[in-house]
């Protein structure tokens, strides 16, 4: 086709000065919901060297020759979705561990016990996702377990929620961690009533025996990572926003060099980590389409289930706890202030009342300071924001502070929250719809591996407040803060791309945009809301290139 010749059916605009070039077709036939306001339905969209020509009607397809067209078959398209929080490292790795996400402590047991019997003696025995509250009695399991089911082999289990750890004896002698081992300043050892270790470790704790594993290097990782993104294609994800650390920075930009990076990562840097990243001129920003920094990450306070997370008042079942702060005001503010100094925005972990309040009073001195100095505003967002108290909710708006939540971590969560933080509280937890109302933007991720990496099953938690069985009945758990369907996936489409600073780009199937989408077997939109987490992703693109396609799917193949 000649860049003069106009095919019939096809609008002129769009034709002037364009030729066929290789990466080039369109995809007809299909539900398309754009996430764009001026434009939220179309039929068709026509894709050129990984960029969004239009999205139209069906007489797109008259711009492209037969073979350069694809049916979708009236599926559903959305953009490719993004997570706007979790921790692919550790998620890919775990792809290669023990599941300890199990209902019972045996289940567990019987999979290191299975592990042990594979492995030679004095082999490390990994895992990740226990969680004790779901084991019936909610009592921390113990190192005399292990020992029972692997006496020979180091194991080290680290917690669902990520702030806790379970070892062995002989893990934790390897570690010398034993009755007169001092509690770490960021972390405690749980102890017997002899004051010996009992095998959990908390918060920093954790470090006394991680730091004792067989190192694993960068091409470790981004060869664990290459699984990891094959993974999140099949499940609709074209987009991360990475919490891990600096050996997952080096390993994305591996697969850059290599050209196998089919994800848009827009990574952190811990905060310990910050005099270097500023010393060598990284900010908010910097990078491509495909890798970009994103800010610094802070940790505030811990988490729910270790009952770690910093409160306002203390938790139900103990009068005496208000959980544990893992920075001070002083030090968080030094830390903002640098960062923001750096144009570098702060992604601040804060899941308790208390914690988040602090958060805010920092953000708003850092607020001031930036209209002072007529500096550009930078993203700055709070990650969990699990409970926060009813009158700082508007703030987030105010202070154009980016709620980045998990939606799965509500209906997940819902009994722990009854238990540990009492009905007095739990009206306030995870309180997406009251957020929403307020103008803040709401940025959806999983938090994995906490918890599942698919977004779907987000959605549905977000749009019902039940879990896949159903429960806690049909009213669902906390029903007042029930979002619709499009509020839902706006949190993982244009929320989570304004949370990462790309919304000009990403989030939306319009002119000039990336070309990340994903098809669908069904419309979330006009299913049974309790059927959103049954529905299968028939194909993902990424960066203009089919990257999966379902085993009965056709037409769509990588």
């Amino acid at each position: 086709m000649a860049k003069t010749d106009r095919p019939r059916g096809c609008p002129a605009q769009l034709v002037k000065g364009l030729s066929v070039h290789d990466e080039e077709w369109v995809l007809h036939n299909a539900v398309i919901h754009t996430q764009s306001p001026a434009n939220p339905r179309a039929t068709a969209v026509w894709i050129r060297n990984g960029r969004i020509l239009e999205t139209a009607g069906d007489e797109l397809k008259e711009c492209v020759p037969h073979e350069r067209r694809t049916d979708a078959g009236g599926r559903c398209v959305l953009p490719g979705l993004t997570d706007a929080h979790l921790h692919f490292e550790w998620f890919s790795l775990g792809l290669q561990r023990i599941d300890a996400d199990q209902p019972t402590l045996q289940h567990v047991l019987d999979l290191v016990s299975q592990q042990a019997r594979t492995l030679a003696a004095g082999s490390w025995i990994r895992g990740h996702g226990w969680n004790h509250n779901a084991w019936g009695s909610g009592d921390l399991p113990t190192r005399q377990s292990l020992d029972s089911v692997a006496p020979d082999h180091p194991v080290f289990l680290t917690a669902k929620s990520g702030h806790a750890s379970w070892s062995n004896s002989c893990a934790l002698k390897l570690a010398r961690v034993g009755g007169s081992t001092p509690d770490p300043s960021d972390g405690a050892v749980v102890r017997d009533g002899s004051g010996h270790p009992t095998g959990v470790l908390l918060e920093g704790a954790s470090d006394l025996v991680a730091s004792c594993l067989p190192p694993i290097t960068v091409s470790d990782v981004a060869t664990a990572m290459r699984a990891g993104m094959a993974k999140a294609h099949g499940l609709g994800i074209t987009g991360v926003h990475d919490m891990d650390g600096v050996r997952a920075l080096r390993a994305w930009q591996q697969l850059r060099r290599q050209g196998h990076l089919q994800m848009r990562v827009c990574k952190t840097i811990p905060l310990d980590h910050l005099d270097e990243a500023i010393g060598c001129g990284m900010s908010s920003g910097f990078g491509d389409d495909h890798l970009w920094i994103g800010g610094v990450k802070i940790f505030t306070d811990g988490a729910l289930g270790p009952q770690t997370a910093w409160m306002l008042s203390p938790y139900e079942n103990d009068t005496a706890n208000i959980g544990m702060p893992l920075i001070e005001p002083e030090a968080l503010e030094e830390a903002m202030t640098k960062a923001a100094t750096g144009h570098l925005a702060s992604f601040v972990h804060a899941i308790g009342d208390r914690a988040n309040r602090m958060v805010l009073d920092v953000m708003a001195a850092l607020r001031q300071r930036e209209a002072a100095e007529s500096s550009r505003p930078l993203r700055h967002r709070i990650e969990h924001v699990q409970l926060i108290d009813g009158q700082d909710i508007p703030r987030l708006a105010d202070l154009d502070v980016i709620a980045s939540m998990q939606p799965i971590h509500a209906t997940s969560d819902k009994d722990i929250v009854d238990r540990f933080w009492g009905p007095a509280r739990a009206p306030q937890a995870y309180a997406f719809r009251r957020i929403a109302e307020t103008g803040a933007t709401l940025a959806f991720g999983s938090d994995t591996p906490v918890e599942t990496i698919a977004p779907l099953p987000g959605v549905h938690a977000a749009v019902t407040r039940r879990r896949a069985d159903g429960s806690p009945g049909e009213e669902g758990w906390q029903p007042q803060e029930k979002l619709s369907v499009g509020q839902a996936l706006r949190g993982y489409t244009t929320g989570a791309a304004r949370a990462g600073g790309v919304e000009a780009h990403l989030g939306q199937l319009s002119s000039g945009y990336l070309a990340d989408l994903i098809v669908l077997n069904q419309d979330p939109y006009h299913v049974d809301p309790m059927e959103i987490d049954g529905i299968e992703v028939w194909a993902t693109m990424a960066d203009g290139r089919w990257v999966y396609q379902h085993p009965q799917a056709d037409g769509f193949g990588p």
